[in-house]
């Protein structure tokens, strides 16, 4: 964990952040795979919560119109890449909804 604590210290350091959003992976198969996964989500929680920064956590069913704010019926994927423009074929879903969470943050 002091790799993790490290890495999210200098990367907080370096690049101020107005607000962190992380995506929690839901496929963890074993105990060792959710403390891995999830443990230093909880270090990067604590960091921000002594540095002030707000943290916004999604997961896959994080991703509906009324969470980013945006009225019913239109999906959030496709507002992205209608504001940002075509990913594909060098993104994959995975990339996509990562950088969307990323992006929501600022325009979420």
């Amino acid at each position: 964990m002091k790799t993790f604590h490290n890495l999210f210290t200098e990367l907080l350091a370096e690049v101020p952040p107005e607000i962190v959003t992380y995506r929690v992976s839901q496929a963890a198969k074993s105990i060792d795979q959710i403390a891995y996964l999830l443990m230093p989500l909880g270090l990067l929680g604590k960091l921000c919560h002594d540095k002030h920064i707000p943290v916004r956590e999604l997961n896959s069913s994080s991703y509906t119109h009324k969470k980013f704010g945006l009225p019913r019926g239109i999906k959030p994927l496709d507002h992205w890449i209608a504001a940002i423009g075509p990913t594909s074929p060098h993104w994959d879903q995975s990339q996509q909804n990562a950088t969307l969470g990323a992006w929501s943050g600022t325009h979420g």
